[in-house]
C-alpha cells in the first residue's frame, strides 16, 4: 500500500490532468480555481488575476508583515567566506508564519548576493539595535613626535 502523502499527490495530480487546459483555446481557469481552494485551505491568500477570465494568473501568498529594514553597514568578519574578509550586514525585522520564514531562508540560501544569513526569534519587549561599532584604538604619545632623538 502507497504512502497516504503520496496517494493524495497522485490523486490530485489525476484531478488536474482531466482539466481541458490544451492551448489554444487554453481554458485554465477551473484548473487554477481547484488548486486556489487547495492553497486558501492550507493558509494562503490567493488571487486570480489576467486579461481574461478563462486565462488567469494565479497569485498565492503565504502570509507575514514586514516590519522594518536597518542597514547596519560594512563591518569585518569572524572568518573569511569566500576570500572576502568583511560584509554588509542587514537587520529585517517581520512577522511571519514559520512556514514564510523557512521560504524565505530557501530563497536566500540560493541567492548569489547573500553570504550567510541567520533567522532568529524576536523576544517579547526586546527590540536590539545594531552591535557599537569597535572602539577607535587611540594614538600612541609618540607617534606625534616625527623627528628622532639624534636630530635634536
Amino acid at each position: 500500500m502507497a504512502d497516504p502523502l503520496e496517494q493524495e499527490a497522485v490523486e490530485l495530480l489525476q484531478r488536474l490532468i482531466r482539466f481541458d487546459t490544451v492551448n489554444p483555446p487554453g481554458a485554465e481557469r477551473a484548473a487554477q480555481e481547484l488548486l486556489a481552494g487547495l492553497l486558501r485551505d492550507a493558509g494562503f491568500e490567493v488571487t486570480l488575476v489576467g486579461r481574461t477570465q478563462e486565462r488567469p494568473n494565479l497569485i498565492a501568498r503565504l502570509g507575514g508583515v514586514w516590519e522594518g529594514h536597518e542597514l547596519w553597514g560594512r563591518r569585518k568578519l569572524a572568518y573569511e567566506i569566500d576570500h572576502k574578509a568583511d560584509g554588509i550586514y542587514h537587520f529585517i525585522t517581520l512577522e511571519a508564519e514559520p512556514a514564510t520564514l523557512d521560504e524565505l531562508s530557501r530563497i536566500l540560501k540560493i541567492t548569489d548576493g547573500v553570504m550567510r544569513h541567520l533567522a532568529v526569534r524576536r523576544v517579547e519587549g526586546s527590540r536590539p539595535g545594531p552591535p557599537p561599532p569597535a572602539p577607535a584604538v587611540p594614538e600612541p604619545q609618540y607617534a606625534g613626535n616625527t623627528r628622532s632623538q639624534e636630530e635634536e
